[in-house]
């Protein structure tokens, strides 16, 4: 039975996807299980990372900056309130990083929810001091982006928001990305089911990141798969122009 082997670049990353389509009569556990909600829910929690992992891996790369935003005590606002202050910040730095010369890129989530309200934002590299000038409401967290596959930091924002996600009332996303960023395209092919690997085939210019591998079978499809992330050797050793 065939398999399809998607790949996707994105930015000094390849991500390679195999598995069998929906549909397909190869199953690899009994037809009769029916998957769990619980199993449904996270299979829709992993694609959504590996969405997420794309488009940050396309748009961004080491040295870029994940900021954690929070509140004064006194001062912490309601969902909606938070929003505009958040909204306000953006502003702020799109005039920052236009001034400078620079288009500004950002991807932002909010968690509120059994803990206190705060704001978490990837963007790209600009003075930090400049930009901590921009949040008036409370205290800006840095942390220097180490790496240009950003898988982790990807689950981090789903995970952050997994309990809210289309609570009744909610912003209804995951995430929101700004206009400007690039999308990357996945390109597939079908592949003979003799040229499946376990483990997955090494590329030249590429290391593959081991935590970043997924495989086996899919609790809701049922099916064998295989996820991996190859990075470029030559963008680890780079420094920033």
């Amino acid at each position: 039975m065939p398999y399809y082997r998607r790949t996707t670049e994105a930015g000094n990353t390849l991500i390679v996807e195999k598995g069998y389509r929906r549909g397909q009569t190869v199953k690899f556990r009994s037809g009769k299980e029916r998957p769990t909600k619980e199993a449904v829910k996270k299979h829709n929690e992993t694609l959504a990372v590996r969405k997420l992992t794309a488009l940050m891996n396309e748009n961004f790369r080491k040295d870029d900056l994940h900021l954690t935003l929070t509140y004064k005590i006194q001062n912490r606002p309601a969902a909606t309130e938070a929003k505009k202050s958040l909204n306000i910040f953006i502003r702020r730095l799109r005039g920052l990083y236009k001034k400078a010369g620079k288009e500004l890129k950002y991807i932002h989530t909010t968690e509120y929810k059994r803990t206190a309200i705060h704001h978490h934002i990837l963007v790209n590299y600009h003075d930090l001091r400049e930009i901590k000038g921009c949040w008036e409401y409370g205290t800006v967290r840095p942390t220097l982006i180490y790496t240009h596959n950003l898988k982790k930091l990807a689950e981090y924002f789903i995970k952050e928001t997994k309990e809210t996600f289309r609570e009744k009332g909610g912003s209804r996303q995951r995430y929101v990305p700004s206009r400007n960023l690039k999308r990357p395209e996945p390109k597939e092919e079908t592949m003979k089911r003799n040229r499946w690997r376990d483990e997955p085939e090494e590329k030249k210019g590429y290391y593959i990141d081991r935590d970043s591998t997924e495989s086996g079978v899919n609790e809701v499809t049922g099916h064998l798969y295989q996820y991996v992330i190859y990075v470029k050797m030559e963008a680890e050793i780079c420094k920033r122009q």
